[in-house]
């Protein structure tokens, strides 16, 4: 039987069964409790232990209390403001000069009792160094509640971005496998690493949609939700009655992202959608490719990337729109929309002349010389379309007659005979290694780089310089490589705190949190 120390005025003896019962009955470890009437203490109990070392909980035990005292402290400082003691407009400084600290001193005593200075409150387990750490519990988005009910790559992506940022972001799965990149090669350790680039600084769950149970889980994730992003086919949510409609009517703060194929609405909402057929739909891929040849695909999924940039940045608009409305609002971002935006220089062509662009292969529409060529060890690039580099560059290749050929004097004119100057100029730098037309170019101020392969670009001394590449020391894992955020804030920047999560790594963790209230 736990020991209750201390003693309660006649009259209040019932107070002391109560506190026992707490206890006996309901698992109390530690308290302690007082009160006092006109000054004077009619109950003064303790009983229990303060800690795992069996330390008596007393006077001089701390307590974390959260949020009891925000009511009294708000009827006091109203008292006082009626009083004349108090200005609620005033700076928190004219009271307390210390707050100031970090930028704080022009927040006034309103604000901090409102709950709107913005200091940061974590809603996450964090290391000690974590805690202490100014970046990590200032992120611009922390505080913020992302449920990513998405797949593969696009969606991931967005929410990925937002987690950089700092946002909590809980990844829902399938309980089978959960999302299928899960499953793409290359693996390191039965993990894979396509899946681990786009899915850091997220906690996994798993839910089973076809179950009822768990999709109220998944509901009731969705009304603490600030964001929501999914890439299901369109109508799929609603049908469980997880749509736009249902969580918005429950929670209107809710800003819900939804990235499809060809979008929610028109006579293709119900197609799935694949990076490949978007590229092919959009105009990417009718654009890419020699121009007397096949269309190419990217080999990159650029519209399933891009798709996720910009709804990460229909997401950052509509959390300002939602300060100053408090509303939220739906975001409807398609991969086919994604690729067409990409087409701006074709656009502009289309506008013009009402005509579709023809494939130009390497070819510039507007400029030239500006392609790749081949030298003697490898590739580069050349951009010498204005007329003092196309000078300067018929000087370095020993052929000052170019520049005042005909067929090349102006940019027009090399525009238009580019097959005969790709073909005198290939055959030039093709003679000599790259380093050296790269020393000659840049001395002129010629746009020019060398053609690198991806490990190259990640090894090279700018790339390193601006951190391309991240090491993440994972407690369990040790060092893991990451792509660095390509968000680049410098007040409030982009960081990777989690590596991407194992399915339902946190389902435990998740579950309480929910069940705490």
């Amino acid at each position: 039987m736990t020991e209750i120390r201390r003693t309660v005025a006649p009259g209040f003896e019932e107070v002391r069964e109560v506190f026992e019962a707490n206890f006996a009955e309901r698992g109390e470890v530690g308290a302690g409790f007082c009160v006092y009437v006109d000054g004077q203490p009619m109950v003064d109990l303790t009983g229990g232990v303060a800690d795992d070392a069996g330390t008596p909980y007393d006077d001089e035990t701390l307590q974390m209390v959260f949020s009891t005292t925000k009511g009294a402290t708000a009827i006091c400082a109203h008292v006082l403001a009626q009083r004349g003691e108090l200005d609620l407009l005033a700076p928190v400084t004219d009271y307390w000069p210390e707050f100031g600290a970090k930028g704080k001193e022009h927040v006034p005593v309103a604000w901090l009792l409102s709950h709107k200075v913005g200091l940061p409150d974590v809603d996450r387990k964090m290391t000690l160094e974590e805690a202490l750490d100014w970046d990590t519990v200032t992120a611009a988005l922390d505080g913020l509640l992302v449920l990513d009910l998405t797949n593969f790559l696009s969606g991931p992506y967005c929410a990925m971005l937002l987690g950089d940022l700092g946002a909590d972001v809980i990844k829902v799965e399938r309980p089978d496998g959960g999302d299928d990149a899960r499953r793409m090669p290359p693996f390191v350790e039965g993990r894979s690493q396509p899946f681990a680039v786009w899915n850091r600084n997220k906690r996994s769950m798993t839910a089973d949609l076809k179950k009822p149970e768990d999709v109220e889980l998944v509901r009731q994730l969705a009304l603490r939700a600030d964001v929501l992003v999914e890439n299901f086919r369109p109508g799929t949510l609603a049908r469980l009655g997880l749509g736009w409609e249902d969580l918005s009517a429950a929670n209107p703060r809710l800003i819900w992202c939804a990235i499809s194929g060809f979008g929610q609405t028109g006579p293709w909402a119900d197609h799935g959608g694949l990076d490949m057929m978007a590229q092919g739909m959009s105009g990417l891929m009718a654009g890419n490719g020699p121009a007397d040849g096949e269309p190419y695909r990217l080999p990159i999924a650029i519209t399933d990337v891009t798709a996720g940039m910009f709804s990460a940045l229909s997401v950052l608009a509509a959390l300002q729109a939602r300060e100053k409305t408090g509303q939220g609002q739906r975001i409807d971002q398609s991969l086919f929309e994604a690729g067409v935006a990409l087409g701006v220089y074709e656009a502009a062509h289309v506008f013009a002349h009402g005509t579709r662009p023809s494939r130009l292969g390497q070819l510039h529409r507007g400029s030239a010389p500006y392609r790749v060529f081949q030298t003697a060890d490898g590739y580069i690039t050349l951009g010498a379309s204005k007329e003092k580099f196309w000078q300067a560059l018929c000087g370095i290749i020993e052929r000052p007659e170019l520049a005042t050929d005909p067929r090349f004097k102006t940019n027009a004119d090399r525009v238009a005979n580019n097959p005969a100057l790709i073909e005198i100029l290939q055959n030039i730098l093709a003679t000599r290694p790259s380093a050296h037309w790269l020393a000659a170019l840049g001395k002129a101020g010629i746009p020019s780089e060398a053609v690198l392969s991806y490990d190259e670009a990640l090894a090279h001394p700018q790339g390193q310089a601006r951190g391309l590449v991240e090491k993440f020391e994972d407690p369990e894992r040790g060092p893991i490589q990451h792509l660095a955020s390509p968000l680049r804030l410098e007040g409030t920047p982009a960081r990777i705190t989690r590596r991407a999560p194992d399915l339902g790594e946190h389902n435990e963790e998740i579950r309480a949190w929910l069940t705490r209230g």
